[in-house]
Order: structure tokens, then C-alpha cells, then sequence
């Protein structure tokens, strides 16, 4: 990956961070029961009221890939998920 990028991206997390605090803690207490076969919904609402939802089953391969995105931010000091 280009290093620019990697501080492109390290930069918007931080400022994604500090808009929105309670996220980052969320994502890492919610590691704690994403196990395979867990169901992840998705939903958004937007200012019309209009809501669109998406669910995931999580499968063993989510659960690396879930692991390989922890070891990058921990690797890039971006906030910890």
C-alpha cells in the first residue's frame, strides 16, 4: 500500500474519531461477541426518513479478515477497533 495513503487514511480515521467518540469503543467491545455465525445488521436512516438495512452472517473468513483490519490499525496507529 502507497504510504501517503496510509497517512490519507490515518488522518480521516483521527478526524472520524473525534467527530463521532463513542464508535471506535463500540467496535472494540463489540469484538468481544462477533464470533462466527453472528449476525451483523447494518441500517441507515436518512434526513427523508428513508432507512435502507443490510445483514451479514459472519462467516470464518469475516472473522480474518476482522483480525488482519485490528493488526493494520494497531500496526499504523490508527484508533484501535
Amino acid at each position: 500500500m502507497n504510504p501517503m495513503a496510509i497517512f490519507k487514511i490515518k488522518g480521516l480515521l483521527t478526524a472520524f474519531q473525534t467527530n463521532h467518540p463513542k464508535v471506535f469503543p463500540f467496535f472494540g467491545a463489540a469484538a468481544g461477541y462477533v464470533k462466527e455465525g453472528t449476525i451483523i445488521e447494518l441500517k441507515v436512516k436518512g434526513e427523508e426518513g428513508k432507512e435502507l438495512l443490510c445483514n451479514i452472517k459472519v462467516t470464518p473468513e469475516d472473522i480474518e479478515l476482522f483480525r488482519e483490519m485490528k493488526n493494520f490499525a494497531m500496526n499504523t496507529n490508527v484508533p484501535e477497533m
